[in-house]
């Protein structure tokens, strides 16, 4: 519990159930802030997405396809253009190469944000807001034996933005060369000039 409540991001890796207390706890952090990451997988089922995102968001679970089932899927990028889909974009050749074996179909809400699916069209990996937090929800295991996806470039990659998408907004976020930002900088007196030191020391 006390893990929890510290967390900026929490991760639940093929976690099946958590007892009633993490749950609460869970639920409360979120809601209050925190960014939780999903990856589903043989723990996973519907119970236990009632249990742990249904409190938080809605969605809907119809079924599971085990890795052994024979099936194989590519991966697209998908949903509305923001920060994490731009940047999956330059990964497209890598992500082309990832093979998703084994995958739960859930249908999110029409809030959700859609950012990976699968060549079949069903959702691989969506975000929703639930209350001040987010929630990233990767409908397939965490390890190689569901998808290829841990062992391509693209999967730490992608970790790394979720991570760095989930936080609370007082979090200090990374920026790339070139991209625009915005800051107010409170003056503490009238007439006062408020100065910025750019990394070669010089000051404007």
């Amino acid at each position: 519990k006390q893990d929890i409540e510290l967390a900026d991001v929490i991760v639940l890796a093929n976690v099946g159930d958590l007892p009633d207390e993490g749950i609460e706890s869970l639920t409360e952090s979120v809601r209050g802030g925190t960014g939780l990451v999903v990856y589903a997988g043989d723990q996973m089922d519907d119970f236990a997405v009632e249990r742990i995102l249904g409190r938080l968001i809605p969605l809907s679970y119809l079924s599971s396809v085990d890795p052994e089932a024979g099936e194989s899927h590519r991966l697209r990028v998908a949903g509305q253009p923001n920060r994490i889909t731009r940047e999956l974009g330059r990964l497209e050749a890598e992500l082309s190469d990832c093979i998703v074996r084994g995958y739960h179909e859930v249908t999110p809400s029409s809030q959700a944000n859609v950012v990976l699916s699968l060549s079949n069209g069903k959702p691989l990996l969506f975000t929703q807001n639930a209350g001040e937090g987010k929630v990233a929800f990767l409908a397939t295991g965490p390890g190689r034996r569901w998808s290829t996806l841990p062992l391509n470039p693209a999967g730490p990659i992608l970790f790394h933005l979720l991570l760095d998408e989930l936080p609370p907004a007082g979090i200090q976020r990374v920026f790339g060369v070139g991209e625009s930002l915005e800051i107010e900088v409170p003056a503490g007196s009238l007439g006062a000039e408020p100065k910025l030191a750019h990394p070669n020391g010089q000051m404007s």
